[in-house]
């Protein structure tokens, strides 16, 4: 396990909310993941001022990242540029009926892309049926056994195949009589599978159209490098986003300080004041003039105080500028326990 802290882990959450640090980068499903996770902690009451703080500032990030650059779009996986593909082709997705061949990794990859590209009625058939079956339902979709492959393809709008094997599972001939037995309009069909699934021959067949892998890299590429360039600009807004949070957390602290500080000063002043109106000076008449001249001077100087505060968290950040406060709250308090427990002044 991978544990983080301070700084590190207010980076890590960003990052991973902003969909920079994901798999399938600029995934928009993993701030709604996050987003399930931190309603989870609110209902179990386990987040705080600092957490939820955090939280909203990695909502605010990503939703930064992906208004203001492209990394949303433009698919980085073969796996993805072949659901992409079928988006262009087909205006309703939704509607088109798309099988999958193969159950492994990348079978799995397509079946995610197609239900986030709002594919709904997709089939899944592998060589084990039983493997087939167990992605069929983790993913809510249909599974059939490999005797009804053929079956499958000729009601298909959309076929990807991605299984392993080491020959052609489809040839021209061995396909014609499938598109022979088809009522549908065109098919399309995306060969992801190394080595290839159909024989490269099958797209001379009407009403075909048949991409391999080798025709899906180049695109794969381009976007790659589009992507590069947004994830850079992604990460500069969560790293501002980060000095902003850490800012915020150094100077959180520093709000109750200056209270206490002024706390402080203000009682240096009331004991230095009944040290001094004692015995016959006690009733004198100049008592309420010099009380309001003494908090005038004590709020001269907590002002020049505070503009250096003001100096060091500009300059050197809030963290430092609280650890000045701190200190300075500290002394203030040893003045005020010497200066109320010495004797008071006797005229």
């Amino acid at each position: 396990m991978c544990i983080r802290d301070s700084e590190d882990a207010v980076r890590h959450l960003l990052s991973v909310t902003s969909s920079l640090d994901s798999l399938v980068v600029g995934e928009a499903q993993i701030v709604g993941q996050v987003k399930d996770s931190y309603k989870l902690a609110c209902a179990a009451k386990t987040t705080g001022k600092v957490l939820n703080r955090l939280f909203h500032c990695a909502f605010a990030s990503s939703k930064k990242v992906h208004t203001t650059t492209s990394i949303a779009s433009g698919r980085v996986s073969v796996a993805g540029v072949a659901v992409e593909l079928a988006m262009q082709l087909f205006a309703d997705i939704s509607s088109a009926k798309a099988v999958v061949i193969g159950a492994g990794d990348t079978g799995q990859l397509i079946v995610q892309h197609l239900l986030q590209a709002g594919a709904r009625a997709i089939t899944i058939v592998n060589r084990s049926y039983d493997r087939g079956l167990s992605v069929a339902r983790q993913y809510g979709i249909d599974a059939r056994k490999w005797e009804q492959l053929d079956e499958q393809l000729a009601g298909a709008n959309i076929v990807i195949a991605a299984a392993s094997v080491q020959d052609y599972l489809f040839r021209k001939d061995s396909f014609k009589r499938i598109m022979d037995r088809r009522e549908q309009g065109n098919l399309l069909i995306v060969d992801i599978a190394v080595p290839r699934n159909f024989e490269p021959a099958v797209n001379e067949l009407d009403g075909l159209y048949l991409y391999s892998v080798d025709d899906l890299s180049a695109v794969v590429e381009q976007n790659r490098k589009a992507r590069e360039r947004d994830m850079t600009r992604g990460m500069e807004i969560v790293l501002e986003s980060v000095t902003e949070f850490m800012e915020w957390f150094g100077a959180k602290d520093i709000g109750p300080l200056i209270g206490r500080m002024k706390e402080q000063f203000a009682q240096i002043a009331r004991n230095e004041m009944d040290r001094f109106f004692v015995g016959v000076r006690e009733e004198a008449s100049c008592k309420d003039v010099m009380e309001d001249m003494v908090n005038r001077v004590v709020n001269k100087l907590l002002h020049c105080v505070i503009k250096n505060v003001d100096t060091v968290a500009r300059e050197n950040g809030a963290t430092e500028a609280a650890k000045l406060v701190d200190s300075i709250v500290r002394q203030a308090e040893e003045i005020t326990s010497e200066s109320g427990g010495k004797e008071k002044v006797e005229s």
